[in-house]
């Protein structure tokens, strides 16, 4: 499903204007927020947005 919207390059530039780096995340550069997510550290969360940089 990514790969579908990622490898139309009119899409991703439309995409990447809205992203302060310029580009969409690695895989790898998500990973702890996501480990955090599962994890009982953060079940006290309710209705926050997470920012990842």
């Amino acid at each position: 499903m990514v790969n579908q919207h990622t490898s139309n390059e009119d899409a991703m530039k439309t995409v990447k204007v809205y992203i302060p780096m310029g580009r969409v995340a690695e895989v790898s550069e998500i990973g702890g927020s996501v480990i955090f997510l599962a994890s009982s550290a953060s079940n006290f969360m309710t209705g926050q947005t997470l920012g990842v940089a």
